[in-house]
């Protein structure tokens, strides 16, 4: 009887070992799960038409609905009201922090950072809508809310910058490269389909862990105490 005393405390320490293991696996999954970005449905705006960055708090509506508008009209609809009430314009600082949670570093040679931009470039531009393509880039393009104030043009409003997010091509002369960064600059009264207008707004906050889990791990917590008076 004493070999079956000393067995079981060890094969239920085992079984709680193994048991632990899993319940950790599955929250850390579930805090790795929420601090990347994922595309998500608007009511507004249908199926697929915001980009989730939980790590920042910041939703992104996708580029196209922005396009053959002048930066003056979208800024006007993000009034109460208007067609894009609840948004407003996304500064670099705020693209910045998207390329931070998809882990994407400008110029990258990287393959599978060249892939993550091209992912991010093709939610926001879906085929056939507002990509910018030229003979070495292959980019969503899209108005920010930082002003290049170096410059002056006829209209007299300083200019508003623009961002890109794609890659380069093979002709380019550094080569396929991850793109993520200003790309230049364009008039607040200027408007065509391949240029829109980043828009983005707080995002929910984070759903917490399901209470279960925290009632699971409690019970480990118990089963491993009733082991310990057992022996």
């Amino acid at each position: 009887m004493k070999k079956f005393r000393d067995l079981r405390p060890q094969s239920l320490n085992r079984g709680l070992i193994k048991t632990a293991i899993l319940f950790i696996s599955l929250t850390t999954s579930l805090s790795t799960q929420a601090i990347t970005a994922q595309i998500v449905d608007d009511p507004a705006f249908g199926v697929g038409s915001v980009l989730r960055d939980a790590a920042h708090n910041t939703d992104f509506l996708r580029l196209d609905f922005t396009t053959n508008r002048t930066y003056t009209n979208v800024v006007a609809e993000t009034a109460p009201g208007g067609d894009f009430s609840g948004w407003h314009v996304a500064s670099e600082a705020n693209m910045f922090s998207l390329s931070v949670t998809e882990g994407i570093i400008h110029n990258s040679t990287d393959a599978n950072q060249i892939q993550a931009a091209r992912d991010i470039r093709d939610f926001f531009c879906p085929t056939g809508t507002c990509l910018n393509p030229s003979s070495i880039t292959e980019l969503a393009v899209g108005r920010i809310s930082n002003q290049n104030l170096s410059v002056t043009i006829p209209s007299g409003t300083p200019p508003q910058f623009t961002y890109g997010i794609g890659s380069t091509l093979p002709a380019h002369p550094s080569g396929v490269r991850a793109s993520f960064d200003l790309t230049g600059w364009q008039g607040v009264s200027i408007s065509n389909s391949s240029l829109g207008t980043y828009l983005i707004r707080t995002s929910p906050s984070p759903v917490p862990v399901p209470p279960a889990f925290w009632l699971f791990g409690t019970a480990i917590v118990s089963l491993f105490r009733l082991k310990n008076n057992n022996q």
